[in-house]
């Protein structure tokens, strides 16, 4: 979650990155293996959409 909030998270006035809440809630639902698919297809990302869309094929987002 810190590195996609990094990437393609807004910055809040605490200073932290966050991303939205329904891709954490989607993204606290996935299995180990589905995480470290995530971890290497974060790589591959060219913006948030790409998140959007890969949790869509993992998940009900």
């Amino acid at each position: 979650l810190r590195q996609l909030s990094k990437r393609f998270g807004k910055l809040s006035s605490g200073g932290k990155y966050e991303l939205p809440v329904r891709y954490v809630e989607s993204i606290n639902r996935l299995t180990i293996a589905q995480l470290e698919d995530l971890g290497e297809a974060l790589l591959d990302f060219a913006d948030i959409n790409d998140l959007e869309q890969w949790l869509k094929s993992y998940t009900k987002l």
